[in-house]
């Protein structure tokens, strides 16, 4: 068994409204979608999913940036098909 422990800056902000959540992943050629019948965001161009992105998980410091925070990032498995949200 591997076990992997990160740690990060504590990271000071509130949490992001739907709507600049669906911007930044849109702006960056993401599609919402469901995979195990939760909403994910998926980019066909490098197969990558990001899931658990609502507003607990993503922060807009003071600066205006966003910052996920627990939001796993990974590979679509072989054979992933986007199912529309």
């Amino acid at each position: 068994m591997i076990r992997i422990i990160t740690s990060q800056q504590a990271i000071q902000g509130r949490p992001a409204e739907m709507e600049e959540i669906e911007m930044f992943f849109s702006q960056r050629s993401f599609q919402r979608c469901i995979w195990h019948g939760k909403n994910v965001w998926f980019r066909d161009a490098d197969r990558v999913i990001c899931a658990d992105t609502h507003g607990g998980n993503i922060l807009v410091t003071h600066e205006g940036d966003m910052a996920a925070i627990d939001v796993p990032a990974m590979l679509a498995p072989d054979g992933f098909t986007p199912q529309e949200a």
